[in-house]
């Protein structure tokens, strides 16, 4: 069975979107966590340290300062996360039509943006950025 996580969007849009195992373990871990460092918010998953619902201005310093790491990044804004998923999602063969849905775009005009990047250029951004690239080997 796939693990699904239910994600609230922009305009208070809820839609499920799998999770591999990784991803769902990392999230039961942080629960427990949570649930022992932070003031319990059960309304929200994530929380500040001082367990106030996340906001974007936090969620923006947290992403902002984790890409700064990353040369090849030269924007550093939650958007380019959201942005390299759907890219490579469309490299690696992924359907336009899944695509959309996974970023909750409700046209698919809106997710058509993310078909123009070179495979190239994500390449060497991976090789660059993941810390187990094979490509630079």
């Amino acid at each position: 069975m796939t693990n699904r996580i239910k994600v609230r969007g922009k305009g208070s849009k809820d839609r499920i979107l799998p999770i591999n195992d990784v991803a769902f373990r990392s999230i039961i871990s942080y629960i427990v966590y949570r649930d022992e460092s932070i003031i319990k918010d059960r309304e929200y998953l994530f929380l500040t340290d001082k367990g106030k619902q996340l906001y974007p201005v936090f969620v923006q310093r947290i992403v902002k300062q984790l890409l700064s790491s990353v040369p090849s990044f030269q924007a550093k804004h939650p958007h380019v996360l959201r942005h390299s998923f759907a890219t490579h999602m469309l490299d690696n063969g992924a359907d336009l039509r899944a695509v959309k849905e996974l970023l909750g775009h409700e046209n698919l005009s809106t997710t058509q943006i993310y078909t123009h990047v070179s495979t190239d250029r994500l390449k060497q951004s991976f090789k660059l950025a993941h810390p187990r690239s094979t490509l630079n080997e």
